[in-house]
């Protein structure tokens, strides 16, 4: 069995490694979930938002891997934990759960506090929680 990280929002439990495989559409789906950009928007309120998704968009620390004779764009995996601990499942283009693991979720705050890196904190919850409440 794998160590998991768990959504903060959702309590929906997330393999370790996925921070590793982040790619670069993940992102912007992110960005623009974060930064939509509606017709019903105002001109200030949509140029506001183009520039917040370009900056969060230029903020993030890429790396190049090859992948099946190809190179891909993936999310330095320090900047996935960073995102995830406050995103949650959003970084990985999927919805929250309905309803919620309302428990779960308040556990990985708590965790998140914690550790200050994704190994230690799927550690917390391997060693602690899921030995007392699985």
């Amino acid at each position: 069995m794998g160590m998991n990280l768990y959504c903060s929002i959702c309590g929906e439990p997330w393999d370790l490694y996925a921070l590793h495989d982040v790619d670069l559409e993940k992102v912007e789906q992110l960005a623009s979930a974060l930064f939509p950009l509606r017709p019903d928007m105002t001109e200030e309120e949509w140029h506001r938002n183009e520039a917040a998704r370009h900056a969060f968009l230029k903020a993030r620390r890429l790396r190049t891997v090859k992948a099946r004779d190809e190179y891909v764009l993936l999310l330095d995996p320090a900047d996935a934990w960073n995102l995830f601990q406050r995103y949650g499942c959003l970084l990985f283009g999927c919805e929250h759960l309905d309803p919620p693991n309302k428990e779960r979720a308040e556990e990985a705050a708590l965790v998140y506090m914690m550790a200050s890196h994704p190994d230690d904190a799927a550690s917390l919850f391997e060693d602690f929680f899921l030995t007392i409440n699985p």
